[in-house]
């Protein structure tokens, strides 16, 4: 093992006298993930209105392949696509909503944006599979 390589690995991983790891390395790993879990507006702005022009698609998409026969697999979908479009986008939205803060608050270092970001990717199945229908 390279002894550069080791020594710069142990000059970060600091010991009290005690034997115990230095708190300090804690404060600053806290203190990064404060920093990176902060909102950055502009980026969650595009990210929601992005996950949200999903919604709508799926929608769209939802309602064109039912006018085609297909049916709703999701129960809690078909309940909402029969209440209409107003109870849909807003069921849509708190569960939005829920399962992004859920996932911010379960996992303690990944940002919120992170997890719209993957909430926007995992939205953007149905509206696939929606056309694949539609079209296939």
């Amino acid at each position: 093992m390279d002894t550069t390589k080791t020594a710069t690995v142990m000059s970060h991983m600091k010991m009290t006298p005690s034997g115990f790891w230095d708190p300090d390395v804690y404060v600053e790993l806290e203190r990064r993930a404060r920093e990176d879990k902060r909102l950055k507006p502009l980026s969650l702005a595009v990210i929601f209105t992005v996950t949200m022009l999903l919604r709508v698609l799926d929608w769209v998409t939802t309602a064109v392949a039912l006018s085609k026969g297909y049916i709703e697999a999701n129960p809690f979908q078909s309940q909402l696509m029969a209440m209409g479009p107003l109870c849909y986008f807003a069921g849509q939205i708190l569960g939005t909503v829920a399962v992004s803060l859920l996932l911010w608050v379960s996992t303690r270092y990944t940002s919120l944006t992170e997890i719209l970001v993957f909430d926007t990717i995992l939205f953007s199945v149905p509206v696939l599979n929606n056309l694949v229908l539609i079209l296939g």
